[in-house]
């Protein structure tokens, strides 16, 4: 049996996982941190775009200039027709950084917090005692043990290790995962100057700019690319959802790369597999709370995760705080996290889950039109990137209703799932503030009518 006894128990050394650790260890909490990478926290070596935002709320250092891989002076967003469609400026646009120097940077802080980091330790399943999560099974040299805790925490991303384990009985239901599962490339090159000079005269890229093309491997999917003459880097990615027919995420990646000779040697890179979906209806139960991807936290319509583990990882360290300060690990005393996450970045999370959803269920010549048409427009692109709930400008309406002049088919789609956005957003707003298990039953049971009474 591992002798090891803490406060609290946290699986995953992610960007979740390290942030949470180290502000519960700045109050003074005993924190075990465990990741089964033998070498320790690491991420993967890819570049990730986070909300400037997110770093402040969270307490989290911000990266500095050096860090920051590009921001870009401009997006613009084509058609899978190639007719540009949207073109934003502005300082405020999320800075794309290194995930794994990310992740080596929260665990450096919390290691200097008090953190305990055991790295090689894989977590297998929560154990469970009188109905509340007492610690984990964890398998470490080929042996499995046991690690026992007041308060245990998943943070182990998509994998999910203790979420998708505890009984139904707990209360917390994890979604299968036929259509929420998206494949991703992203790679970051070298730029061959003097091709990316004459990308930039013929127009087929902007230097120091950020290039996004909608629905060209399906209707939802994205290819996103990024280049700089004064930082001479070219960067691609490529993500679209699975089991669509499409090739192999490695092939996309190369075909985009040999179209556009202004990609060099690679500087590094990788694939992901990333599940989309608003996230999980309720985040705690008794010793235990879920953050980052394990609670699908994910952004639907980006897959970009770190902000809402940043974001998360702040909530549950309050909640888990004032419960282990009153000796109290129940769902009523962690309730707060759950609450506070679902009626602020939840809720904008679930309003876009029902913009994927349509977007989806659209053939692509119509997600074309819609661009095309300006009926998404720069607010709607603004939103998301800064993730912020959607919403309606008047100022947006001439252009809209110009668009429903040109594409009068798109008008009744449209307006039912701006209707079930605004239906969305409310109900998110009257998530239960205390637990009440009835309460929350009836709120969970509308919840999901909501998005399966629906036709996407």
């Amino acid at each position: 049996m591992m002798s090891i006894d803490f406060d609290v128990l946290i699986a995953g050394a992610g960007p979740a996982g390290c942030c949470l650790a180290r502000s519960l260890a700045q109050r003074g909490w005993r924190v075990a941190l465990l990741e089964r990478d033998p070498a320790g926290p690491a991420g993967k070596p890819i570049v990730i775009e986070v909300e400037r935002a997110a770093f402040f709320s969270a307490d989290v250092p911000p990266p500095g200039p050096d860090q920051i891989i590009y921001h870009p002076r401009r997006i613009r967003c084509f058609s899978s027709r190639g007719k540009q469609a949207i073109s934003l400026t502005g300082n405020d646009m999320p800075w794309a950084i290194r995930l794994d120097a990310l992740v080596r940077l929260l665990a450096q802080s919390a290691a200097e917090a008090g953190v305990q980091i055991v790295p090689g330790h894989e977590v297998l399943h929560p154990l469970i005692k009188n109905g509340r999560v007492i610690g984990a099974a964890v398998r470490a040299g080929g042996r499995t043990s046991e690690c026992h805790a007041r308060l245990t925490v998943d943070a182990t991303g998509r994998a999910a290790q203790l979420t998708r384990r505890l009984p139904p009985e707990m209360g917390i239901s994890f979604p299968g995962e036929d259509e929420r599962l998206v494949t991703a490339g992203c790679y970051l090159h070298e730029a061959e100057v003097d091709e990316l000079r004459r990308a930039i005269a013929d127009n087929t890229h902007g230097d120091d700019e950020t290039w996004i093309r909608l629905g060209q491997y399906g209707s939802y999917s994205t290819v996103f690319s990024h280049a700089s003459l004064q930082r001479q880097l070219a960067y691609i990615l490529i993500g679209y959802r699975l089991g669509t027919g499409q090739p192999p995420i490695a092939n996309a990646i190369r075909q985009f790369e040999a179209d556009h000779g202004f990609f060099g040697p690679l500087l590094f890179g990788g694939d992901a597999v990333i599940r989309i979906n608003r996230g999980l209806p309720r985040l705690v139960a008794d010793a235990f709370l879920t953050v980052g991807e394990a609670a699908c936290q994910v952004v639907p319509v980006t897959g970009s995760g770190v902000a809402s583990a940043l974001t998360a990882a702040r909530l549950a360290a309050d909640a888990a705080d004032n419960a282990l300060s009153s000796n109290d690990l129940s769902t009523k005393a962690l309730w707060s996290y759950s609450a506070r996450y679902h009626r602020g970045r939840g809720r904008t999370l679930a309003a876009f889950d029902v913009n994927r959803l349509y977007l989806d269920h659209f053939p692509p010549e119509r997600v074309a039109d819609m661009l095309e048409a300006g009926l998404i427009g720069q607010q709607d692109m603004i939103d998301t990137q800064m993730t912020r709930p959607p919403r309606f400008a008047l100022s947006s309406l001439p252009q809209r209703i110009a668009g429903f002049c040109r594409q009068p088919k798109l008008l009744p789609p449209l307006f039912r799932a701006a209707m079930l956005t605004a239906s969305v957003l409310r109900h998110y707003s009257k998530y239960p503030a205390q637990y009440d298990r009835d309460l929350f039953t009836t709120w969970a049971d509308q919840e999901t009518r909501l998005f399966t009474t629906n036709s996407f």
